[in-house]
């Protein structure tokens, strides 16, 4: 069965299939996470691979995965000396967040919140399962609570999108994965031909991390 399923029919079995939250809210499967098992998906993955996750990359944001540790260490110190519980997890969970945020934003506490967005990703959809019942979901108000959500989204990241594109912009926000993304959809040379919406959905796919991380 294991063979089967792993080199048989790996081609069957290595894509998720597409549902109408996860397919609106990762801007029509324009993510590496959720984008079903194609050409696209593999020239985003390596695109992913050798532009952002690469060792020399990983490498480059050593400082600030330095400079969030010392600072850390400096809150414990501060909370011993005036003798305040530590609490460890929550400490080293804000360490990771703030880790994530500016190496993958440019500034802490970046991540887009909204609860009701991971009700929404697992929310049934009568077209998942019944096309012909699509009309379910606009009767009961699930589509329409999915749009405004991803409509909130969509602002939040264009906002992030258009402070990076400030030429002037602080120091503080320093070159990050934004900014990496940004320099390859114009790039003539590059495999795909990213818009802001292909930015928008890896962003997502990043955020979604940072907030699964932060609730486990």
């Amino acid at each position: 069965m294991a063979k089967e399923v792993m080199k048989t029919n790996d081609l069957n079995f290595c894509t998720r299939p597409v549902l109408t939250g996860l397919r609106t809210i990762s801007y029509d499967n324009k993510d590496i996470a959720f984008s079903p098992y194609s050409e696209y998906w593999r020239k985003m993955r390596k695109i992913c691979i050798l532009n952002l996750f690469s060792v020399k990359h990983v490498n480059s944001f050593r400082w600030v995965r330095e400079e969030e540790v010392f600072n850390m260490i400096d809150t414990i110190k501060t909370q011993i000396l005036t003798k305040q519980l530590v609490n460890l997890s929550e400490t080293v969970m804000i360490l990771t967040s703030n880790i994530i945020s500016r190496v993958a934003f440019g500034k802490r506490s970046a991540a887009y919140a909204d609860e009701q967005q991971e009700a929404l990703l697992v929310h049934f959809y009568f077209k998942d399962k019944f096309p012909f019942m699509g009309w379910l979901d606009k009767l009961n108000g699930s589509i329409a609570r999915l749009e405004k959500n991803v409509k909130d989204m969509d602002e939040f990241y264009q906002q992030l999108i258009d402070e990076h594109l400030i030429p002037d912009r602080p120091d503080i926000m320093q070159e990050d994965m934004v900014d990496i993304l940004l320099k390859l959809k114009h790039d003539p040379d590059s495999s795909v031909n990213l818009t802001f919406d292909h930015i928008k959905a890896v962003l997502m796919f990043m955020n979604c991390s940072i907030s699964w991380f932060m609730r486990f």
